[in-house]
């Protein structure tokens, strides 16, 4: 996963940093605003603000943080959980063909 911070109050201050996730979680209850597809649910979850500290201005500030994902997997399952969101378990296998002689 691609993840970038961008300082809110410095917008010329950029960090960008890969990650390995997997697990991911899809947002199915936003408050007054419904989410009607599994699209919506992922996009909210990868984005969002952070507090973090800004070398620029000498203190903590507001970030906002989007992650990509960078790579799809082979194995995709779902799962639904009691506190109203959806769990997604990412693995990844390795191509392998067994021949016969």
């Amino acid at each position: 996963m691609q993840i970038t911070h961008t300082n809110k109050e410095d917008p010329t201050e950029v960090t960008t940093m890969s990650e390995n996730v997997f697990k991911m979680t899809c947002q199915i209850e936003n408050g007054a605003n419904p989410i009607n597809s599994l699209t919506e649910g992922l996009k909210l979850s990868l984005e969002g603000d952070i507090e973090k500290n800004s070398p620029n201005l000498g203190r903590d500030a507001i970030w906002s943080k989007v992650s990509r994902v960078t790579r799809l997997v082979s194995v995709f399952i779902s799962s639904y959980t009691k506190e109203l969101s959806v769990n997604f378990d990412f693995y990844y296998s390795q191509n392998t063909s067994a021949s016969t002689s």
